[in-house]
């Protein structure tokens, strides 16, 4: 017991010690969820600040991560934690100033199960699919943390995975139970440094000197806070949440969770153990033949 939880401190050392050098910048996730994202992931980010959208492959050995194009990393937070930290979020949100926010606070935590005879991709090996969700708020350098229910939740985190219900933690299949996992961040000062278009923007009519033909002016209105969803920079960012601001962070498992060495091959196992049974008894029987017929 003590020894797993060493080797799971190890990456959270590691990654304290660059970023008090100013090296690294971090993004935490609940322990419970980044132990169980052993693996190869697809990480697709969809922000309102350059670069707009980006997606790479990444690792996840012992609960850390590494987003090499952003210069994040992803690990887990100690189990009991309040804040986690959310530094890493300045690589996220374009010039932010570094100091804009620092860490979130998890308010609740909603989960669910439903059976699934069949997961497309994994076939039969997932009977009972788990869905979560925890919501939050984002702590702006001086000032104290939110508190929950007084104001709206700005974090968002959604995870699908296998029901691990019986399964030890340093188990293979435990470590490797998750197959999504969505972050969102939608603080107004978050990203309202990306923001363009904002108030009112007069738009002249053809043929018009002052855009203004019927002696009445004519405005076209857009909504404050939100990008233009015409944006030539912002075509293939199809989901709506990042024109009105958000930073949308989706990692999806690259490839089914390996199987077992029993379970990979357990039928030419049998097949080898019992023709060797096979072997054996004939061996046997035939010495007892022989016996019978030298005597």
């Amino acid at each position: 017991m003590g020894l797993r939880h060493f080797f799971r401190l190890l990456p959270l050392v590691g990654v304290c010690l660059a970023t008090t050098a100013g090296a690294v910048a971090v993004l935490q996730l609940p322990a419970e969820v980044t132990s169980r994202m052993s693996g190869a992931w697809d990480a697709t980010l969809q922000t309102p600040c350059k670069p707009f959208k980006a997606s790479e492959a990444i690792t996840f050995s012992d609960g850390a991560a590494r987003l090499e194009s952003f210069g994040l990393t992803f690990t887990g937070a100690l189990e009991g934690a309040e804040e986690l930290s959310a530094n890493g979020l300045t690589s996220l949100a374009g010039d932010m100033p570094e100091d804009k926010f620092h860490s979130y606070v998890l308010c609740a935590e909603h989960k669910n199960f439903m059976e699934t005879k069949h997961r497309p991709g994994f076939g039969s090996e997932i009977r009972t699919t788990e869905l979560v969700e925890y919501v939050g708020h984002l702590v702006e350098n001086g000032n104290p943390a939110p508190r929950c229910g007084l104001a709206k939740f700005n974090v968002l985190i959604r995870v699908i995975g296998s029901d691990t219900l019986g399964l030890k933690e340093d188990s293979w299949r435990y470590k490797q139970s998750l197959q999504y996992v969505e972050m969102e961040f939608s603080a107004v000062n978050l990203t309202a440094h990306c923001l363009h278009g904002v108030g009112d923007v007069k738009a002249k009519a053809p043929g018009s000197q002052d855009g203004n033909p019927s002696g009445r002016k004519s405005k076209k209105r857009r909504r404050v806070g939100q990008i233009s969803s015409t944006d030539d920079a912002l075509r293939g960012v199809v989901d709506r949440r990042v024109y009105e601001g958000s930073v949308v962070l989706r990692l999806t498992r690259l490839k089914p969770p390996e199987k077992s060495f029993y379970e990979r091959y357990s039928s030419s196992l049998f097949f080898g153990c019992t023709m060797i049974l096979c072997r054996v008894v004939q061996g046997f029987m035939s010495y007892r033949t022989w016996q019978r017929v030298a005597s």
